[in-house]
């Protein structure tokens, strides 16, 4: 995944997009796709507790950006430009990508996500609540940011749900 990329190098097509929207939007594919590899792959560890919070997170916070998706009508080519860029600044917004503190929080839940996925022999290893108290502890993080950036309260809404179930894993 990381040396996944496309080279922008339109003739036609840099006329509609910028080299700067090409980027966001690749930033915004690259980040919907390690959320749907780290879904794919929990799934088959589902009887997991550590896969289940994930899930929950990753399925309210995928809710987040389809709940606001909504279809650019192509009537005139400047005012698809616009729509265009106000869609990539909400969608931007929505999976928290310009705010580098969230950002950092949630590339934590990705390398403990991708860390669980590489253990060899899950059954047999003895740290496997571990995962489960880092993830709640950087979900707890993750609220508290949230939280101050009076952000989404419907995604806040969700976090707060997954802290007081697992209330118990966390140090208050």
């Amino acid at each position: 995944m990381e040396f996944l990329s496309i080279n922008f190098s339109p003739k036609i097509l840099s006329l509609l997009i910028s080299r700067k929207d090409f980027l966001e939007l690749e930033l915004i594919f690259r980040f919907l796709f390690a959320l749907s590899v780290i879904q794919f792959f929990l799934q088959k560890y589902f009887n997991f507790r550590f896969s289940k919070l994930v899930l929950y997170f990753i399925k309210n916070f995928k809710f987040n950006i389809y709940f606001n998706i909504k279809e650019i009508h192509v009537t005139d080519l400047e005012l698809f430009i616009s729509d265009l860029d106000t869609m990539i600044k909400k969608y931007l917004n929505s999976l928290f990508l310009v705010s580098s503190d969230i950002s950092f929080i949630l590339s934590e839940i990705i390398d403990l996500s991708f860390n669980f996925i590489g253990l060899e022999n899950k059954n047999e290893c003895l740290n496997i609540c571990d995962f489960e108290i880092k993830f709640i502890t950087i979900i707890k993080k993750l609220y508290n940011e949230i939280k101050s950036k009076n952000a989404d309260l419907m995604f806040l809404n969700a976090l707060e749900n997954l802290l007081d179930k697992n209330f118990f894993l966390i140090n208050v």
